[in-house]
């Protein structure tokens, strides 16, 4: 949490100087068209966002769920479920959803934390355009573009990830591109938080972030001071890693493996078709564990 607000913290003021520094120009009409249409874009994301209960299949059986789970057990540590994925998941985004869960002790405004990703991509990704030389107006169709993709409005409203890694992708981007104009120790441990927390939000991350990293290579390329890049790489990978590890950490399920009982199933079934002999069975170790829940429906709670 302190990551994620510190980068956007750094990112509202890069804007915010931006803007300061460049010439005020006589919004004209189409100018003020395009920005009314992308705030009742937004506005109308907003009311839908509050008003209309979580509802996608993905929200209900796995990044809202997670949440219910983890506020009734008063921890995030792994719990029994028949859906895995609850488990293993990069928690990224369900971490920032819990906050609001918690705060308003109900899901009423959990939607919200995908609209202010909405909002924060959008405005980024009119700092990009103002970087490679768009004007008000192209920064404008820039943020339009983003506003109204399918995806966005869809996902705007919803609990689901996508937009808040794509939040942190844009200010990687941004960071990166910082740190190719002027190298900085800021702008590396942004660069690196960054990353960390697109990872830590959504693992397929690098995927979009990859075809970027050619132009990357050779803008440090170019630069003579090869050896501060080098140390400045390896100061960015700090932060990621740090931040990134938060959510891929191995451990040992609830199910007594190391990932999901499906694997054990699985690897048995192997073996039996290629017909190698099983290996010795394992004594199995049960243990009877009180659930909080269980107390309180009135049930004996050894499972």
């Amino acid at each position: 949490t302190f990551a994620a607000g510190f980068v956007v913290r750094r990112l509202r003021s890069r804007i915010l100087l931006q803007r300061a520094d460049s010439p005020r120009i006589p919004i004209d009409v189409a100018d003020a068209l395009l920005l009314a249409t992308i705030g009742t874009v937004l506005v109308l994301i907003a009311v839908t966002a509050i008003v209309a209960a979580p509802n996608t299949f993905d929200s209900m059986t796995y990044h809202l769920s997670r949440v219910a789970h983890w506020h009734r057990n008063h921890s995030v540590a792994f719990y029994a479920t028949s859906i895995p994925r609850q488990l293993y998941q990069v928690p990224g985004a369900e971490y920032l959803v819990a906050q609001v869960y918690v705060l308003f002790d109900g899901d009423r405004f959990v939607n919200m934390v995908q609209w202010w990703a909405l909002l924060g991509s959008a405005l980024g990704v009119s700092s990009i355009a103002e970087r490679l030389g768009a004007r008000r107006r192209g920064q404008l169709l820039a943020a339009l573009a983003c506003v109204t993709l399918p995806m966005a409005v869809l996902q705007g409203s919803s609990t689901q990830n996508d937009m808040v890694a794509s939040l942190w992708m844009v200010c990687t981007l941004i960071f990166v591109a910082r740190l190719v104009d002027s190298w900085s120790l800021t702008s590396t441990l942004l660069t690196g938080a960054s990353l960390g927390l697109a990872l830590l939000t959504k693992a397929t991350a690098p995927l979009f972030l990859a075809p970027f990293a050619p132009a990357i290579l050779v803008a440090a390329y170019r630069r003579r001071d090869r050896r501060s890049w080098l140390a400045l790489g390896g100061v960015a990978a700090l932060p990621a890693q740090a931040v990134a590890s938060a959510g891929v950490s191995v451990g040992v399920s609830s199910f007594g493996y190391s990932g999901t009982i499906a694997h054990a199933v699985l690897r048995a079934e192997g073996t039996l078709r290629s017909g190698a002999a099983l290996p010795a069975p394992v004594p199995l170790v049960l243990r009877c564990r009180r659930f909080p829940w269980a107390s309180e429906c009135g049930t004996s709670g050894a499972r």
